[in-house]
């Protein structure tokens, strides 16, 4: 083999990686666009029984990290924004290594973090 067919093989194989890494984040923003609005969905749902019964609920998803989580808690502020439920409830992103109290949820004792739908804060 010479040394141009070996750099011409090397391409190729850096071209088929990329385009490869390309498709693999593709789908993973794909499957978080679903896990996202499946979250907004219960979220919504979920708000009324919060706000008038003061107890958190957890958001029953399953979410892969902790960084999906901030993303999702993100989009469903911004639902409960637009659907004027930010007054009386919010999203929040409860973790074991850093918050008081206990999981909610088998899911949340297991992945050390889960999102919670709690009453707002009143200033």
């Amino acid at each position: 083999m010479t040394d141009g067919e070996s750099l011409l093989n090397k391409q190729q194989r850096k071209k088929v990686r990329r385009k490869a890494k390309r498709q693999r984040e593709r789908e993973a923003h794909r499957n978080l666009d679903d896990i996202t609005g499946e979250a907004i969905t219960m979220s919504l749902r979920i708000a009324p029984e919060v706000a008038a019964s003061r107890r958190p609920q957890v958001v029953e998803i399953d979410i892969p990290s902790v960084s999906e989580a901030q993303f999702v808690q993100k989009r469903i502020n911004d639902a409960f924004h637009i659907g004027e439920w930010l007054d009386d409830v919010r999203v929040a992103l409860w973790r074991a290594d850093g918050d008081s109290g206990s999981a909610l949820s088998d899911r949340g004792k297991t992945q050390g973090f889960e999102l919670r739908i709690d009453r707002a804060l009143q200033d």
